[in-house]
């Protein structure tokens, strides 16, 4: 069951990373949109660097059993 456990939450981890990404590139989509679109031409587009995210679910192997 332990095993089970944590391979649900590597996968979560991976997951929220993915999201984290996701949400970061869609704002920085829209802030370069905003910038773009400023009738005055002087706004500067802001934009975050992509969140460094674990990519792959890590293995966890299971404690020998005695």
């Amino acid at each position: 069951m332990g095993n089970r456990f944590l391979e649900v939450w590597a996968k979560s981890v991976v997951s929220i990373g993915g999201a984290a990404v996701g949400f970061t590139t869609t704002a920085n989509t829209y802030a370069k949109a905003e910038a773009a679109d400023d009738p005055t031409g002087k706004a500067k587009q802001v934009v975050q660097p992509l969140p460094k995210v674990i990519e792959k679910p890590q293995q966890h192997h299971a404690a020998e059993q005695q």
